[in-house]
């Protein structure tokens, strides 16, 4: 019996190169932890086309919203780890869901691999057209004289968190909580239920130069070239005003090394697309190239940032 499992173990040892060697000979799924459409969606499928190219077979989209992503990235982590079964991940599963939730149907440190950023996004911060407000300081200084309310896309989301981190400048208001997101954030900012709000860079400006948003600054280390007179609160003076929300594809952290190498690079060149880099431009995403461990560290930092702010101001989810 000892030399038969022995046997086994040498068998398995021998071939496992070789499945790896034979991987992808079928079509990969990616499970997106949201709805069809959007922003994930586009970003995904984007890469995904170059990615599917890359390696030699069709990846196929599978949607499994709820819990703001948490069901489908539990169900990514739960996946068996033969390189057939990777998805999408955000900074809200990875950096803030677990300051909040004492129970996740994942492990965000030990769950998944990180393939590759797909994108990168930092917000700006905007109050209505017809707001007297032209600036920070004029905001500091109009939430000195009454309370302001700010619109957000759900409690603890990233819009929500830079609402609170805003309070560092002397900014202060009540966020104000919408499911419905961005068009029902626009309609109460233009019906004056709303003094100002956080949104990605690529939305603020839309409505900016749609003429009924003014975009007062980013939370970028830079300008942004989409709106280049807009500057950083690093550059108002607040320097710790420097967030930007993620996507990023993923596998389950057992998939073999070499699969995950093959991923890794397919992912990277697909970001070097130029048709790629143009659409993430456009829609004022950055995409930095990390490898796995640069990536994991990131998250950790980002996920440490969230923490602090998430206690300083005692935030809650039921």
């Amino acid at each position: 019996m000892t030399k038969f499992l022995a046997g086994l173990f040498c068998l398995l040892f021998l071939t496992a190169p070789a499945r790896a060697q034979d991987w992808p000979n079928r079509p990969i799924r990616f499970l997106v932890p949201w709805a069809a459409g959007g922003i994930t969606d586009t970003i995904s499928r984007l890469y995904n086309e170059r990615v599917a190219a890359i390696l030699g077979q069709p990846i196929v989209h599978e949607y499994r919203p709820g819990a703001a992503g948490r069901i489908g990235t539990g169900e990514l982590g739960r996946a068996a780890p033969d390189g057939y079964t990777i998805g999408m991940v955000n900074a809200g599963q990875l950096t803030i869901h677990p300051n909040l939730y004492p129970r996740l149907p994942y492990d965000p440190d030990k769950s998944f691999v990180i393939l590759g950023m797909m994108g990168m996004s930092p917000m700006a911060l905007a109050v209505p057209v017809n707001s007297p407000v032209r600036s920070v300081e004029d905001l500091r200084a109009l939430s000195q004289r009454r309370s302001l309310n700010f619109g957000t896309a759900g409690i603890a989301g990233p819009h929500h968190l830079a609402v609170e981190l805003l309070r560092k400048t002397g900014v202060t208001g009540v966020p104000v909580h919408y499911r419905g997101g961005g068009g029902e954030i626009m309609a109460a900012m233009l019906n004056g239920a709303l003094d100002a709000n956080f949104d990605t860079v690529y939305q603020q400006n839309i409505y900016q130069q749609d003429g009924r948003y003014r975009v007062l600054a980013v939370t970028s280390r830079e300008r942004m070239p989409q709106m280049p007179d807009v500057p950083t609160f690093a550059e108002l003076g607040h320097p710790e005003i420097n967030l930007e929300t993620f996507y990023a594809a993923a596998a389950p952290a057992a998939v073999p090394a070499p699969i995950t190498a093959r991923l890794v690079a397919a992912y990277a060149q697909a970001a070097r697309a130029p048709e790629v880099e143009s659409w993430l431009r456009e829609m004022a995403l950055t995409n930095v190239h990390l490898s796995p461990p640069e990536l994991a560290q990131y998250i950790r930092e980002w996920r440490e940032r969230w923490r602090v702010v998430i206690e300083e101001q005692n935030i809650r989810v039921q």
